[in-house]
């Protein structure tokens, strides 16, 4: 799958938050399921377009989009952060973050050949 559109992120703490609510709408339903809405439980593809919450990311999920040229990420004075920047963060928020993310990554994109 191809996606002319850049999602828009904002670094809070450990995770990655979409606050447009379309382009969260957008990000969640295109194939993924990514993130979950903020206050919201488990939603589905049919009730998307009710939702009007922003979206978080783990910085798991964050680092694959922007892997995949889905997503870039900001921190709270605008300024765009790097992979490098991120996987900082993974490393200091996540335990085994390398792993846990080569994991992800394999299994997001069809798993790995043994």
């Amino acid at each position: 799958m191809h996606y002319s559109d850049v999602f828009r992120g904002y670094l809070v703490g450990g995770a990655v938050v979409v606050t447009d609510i379309n382009e969260a709408r957008k990000l969640y339903s295109m194939g993924g399921f990514y993130g979950k809405f903020v206050n919201e439980d488990k939603v589905k593809l049919s009730e998307v377009n009710n939702v009007n919450s922003p979206l978080q990311l783990s910085i798991v999920e964050a680092l694959y989009l922007v892997d995949k040229g889905l997503l870039e990420v900001f921190d709270d004075n605008g300024n765009k952060l790097t992979r490098d920047d991120l996987v900082k963060v993974g490393r200091s928020t996540v335990v085994n973050f390398d792993q846990v993310y080569t994991i992800y990554r394999e299994l997001r994109d069809g798993g790995a050949s043994s």
